[in-house]
């Protein structure tokens, strides 16, 4: 766990890099909201009597998600809990599921064109019956 005498902050710096947050981390006075770990590189925030890491998910691109990817998320919500669980903390489900509503519609559009073709095939033939036949 973060040494709290030593590195601590009242507010969360706005630092980007690595360096300049361990620099800041050895200026700062005990009894602070946040402190840095250097052990694990992890932000500990102080919450009443206990200190909680500071975690944020990757930013996600916000890929279309429709009927079909919605469907499969409430069966993997239900049925398959751990597979939902490992994607939504990697931040890989919003992905995910855009390539499984992508696959399905790709699908869809095949076997809608293969009964297209199907149909098509069928009102070309001509229908003989028993009855059209005259003597």
């Amino acid at each position: 766990m973060a040494n709290t005498s030593s590195g601590v902050f009242h507010s969360l710096p706005s630092c980007t890099g690595l360096k300049e947050l361990r620099a800041l981390y050895h200026k700062c006075s005990a009894n602070a909201k946040y402190i840095f770990d250097e052990s694990n590189d992890l932000w500990y925030e102080l919450q009443g009597d206990y200190y909680i890491p500071c975690l944020t998910l990757p930013d996600v691109e916000g890929k279309p998600v429709s009927i079909w990817g919605q469907r499969h998320l409430r069966y993997i919500k239900q049925k398959r809990k751990a597979l939902y669980s490992d994607l939504l903390t990697s931040g890989r489900l919003n992905t995910y599921l855009a390539d499984i509503n992508r696959q399905a519609t790709e699908q869809m559009l095949l076997l809608t064109k293969q009964i297209a073709e199907r149909e098509d095939e069928q009102e070309k033939r001509p229908i003989y019956s028993d009855n059209s036949v005259t003597t």
